[in-house]
C-alpha cells in the first residue's frame, strides 16, 4: 500500500461499507475510531518510532519491514485472538484497523512492487500514489490535511499487543516501553512534517542531514504532477487495486465480528485471509506451519 492517508482513507471506506449489516460487536466511535485508524497502519508504526530523533539509536525499521515479509500468519493469529479475549474495546478496534493495513497491502503492494521494485523507488512511488489518492477520494491536496482529529490519544495496549509477538518470533529487540507509548504520537509528528512540507521547503535541511546519514528525502510529498508523471504514476490500475482492497477489509470486518458470535472459527477466519505476506507473495499453506 502506499502511506499513512490512503490506509487511513481505505479503513474508512471499509467500515463504511461494513456499517450497513453491522450489530453492535464492532461500532467504533470516538477515541475507538483512533485506535482503528491507528490500527491501520498496521506494522508502520515501527518505522515511526523517535524518527523525530535522528540521532537516537533506538530506531526500529527492520521491525516494520520484517513483519511485512515474515511470521504474517503467526503474527496475525496472535493479534486476533488477543482481540477475542481482550476485555478492551480499543484493542479490538486496533485489531480491526490493523487487519484492514494487511488486506489492502497484500491486495496492492504486487502493482506497486512491479512499478518500483527498489526500496526507495519503492517509496517515492508510495508518497506519490498517496497524494493522488487524496486528491482522488478527499479532493484536496495532501498537504491540505490535518491530523488535528487524531491528536490527544493514548494507545498504552500497544506493547500488551506486541511484546508476546516479539518474543513468540524470537526477535531479538531492545525496544522500550516509552518506545511504544511514543508510536502514535511520533507517527502524527511524521505526517506533519510531510504535510508541512518543511523538507521541501528548506533543502538546507536535507542537505544537513546527510552528513549524519539520516536522509529526509522521503519525508517529502510532491506537489506537483506533469501529464507524463501522471501517466507514468498508472494511478488508475492502482486504483482498481485500492478498491479491491477496500471491498475484501469490508468482508473481513463482517468475518471478524462473526468470530464475536461465535459463528466462525479464528482457523476459518484465518484461513480465508492468510493468502500471502503483505507484498503479495504467497505463502505456504497461508503460513500456518511453515511461517516462522
Amino acid at each position: 500500500m502506499p502511506d499513512f492517508w490512503s490506509h487511513q482513507i481505505a479503513a474508512k471506506k471499509a467500515y463504511a461499507l461494513y456499517v450497513p449489516f453491522k450489530n453492535s460487536t464492532l461500532f467504533f466511535e470516538g477515541d475507538l475510531l483512533k485506535d482503528y485508524y491507528f490500527g491501520a497502519q498496521g506494522p508502520d508504526f515501527y518505522y515511526y518510532i523517535n524518527q523525530k530523533k535522528p540521532f537516537s539509536k533506538r530506531h526500529y525499521s527492520a521491525l516494520g519491514t520484517y513483519f511485512h515479509l515474515h511470521g504474517v500468519y503467526k503474527t496475525l493469529r496472535m493479534l486476533v485472538k488477543h482481540a477475542l479475549t481482550s476485555n478492551l474495546p480499543s484493542v479490538r478496534a486496533y485489531v480491526a484497523g490493523y487487519l484492514t493495513h494487511y488486506v489492502l497491502d497484500a491486495e496492492c503492494h504486487p502493482q506497486i512492487c512491479a512499478h518500483a521494485p527498489s526500496s526507495r523507488a519503492h517509496k517515492v512511488y508510495e508518497l506519490a500514489l498517496d497524494a493522488l489518492c487524496v486528491k482522488h477520494y478527499e479532493h484536496v491536496s495532501i498537504h491540505t490535511m490535518t491530523i488535528t482529529a487524531y491528536k490527544d490519544h493514548t494507545t498504552e495496549y500497544l506493547e500488551d499487543l506486541w511484546r508476546p509477538i516479539l518474543t513468540s518470533l524470537s526477535l531479538e529487540s531492545t525496544i522500550l516501553s516509552k518506545d511504544f507509548l511514543s508510536a502514535y504520537g511520533d507517527m502524527l509528528t511524521v505526517q506533519e512534517v510531510l504535510r508541512s512540507d518543511l523538507i521541501g521547503k528548506n533543502p538546507w535541511i536535507q542537505n544537513f542531514s546527510k552528513l549524519f546519514k539520516y536522509d529526509l528525502s522521503q519525508l517529502m510529498y510532491p506537489r506537483h504532477f506533469t501529464e507524463n508523471e501522471l501517466k507514468m504514476l498508472q494511478f488508475d490500475d492502482f486504483n482498481d487495486h485500492f478498491i479491491r482492497g477496500i471491498e475484501r477489509s469490508a468482508i473481513m470486518l463482517k468475518k471478524f465480528e462473526a468470530l464475536y458470535i461465535k459463528d466462525l472459527s479464528t482457523e476459518a477466519f484465518l484461513e480465508w485471509l492468510v493468502t500471502s505476506d503483505y507484498l503479495g507473495e504467497p505463502i505456504k499453506d497461508g503460513g500456518k506451519h511453515y511461517d516462522f
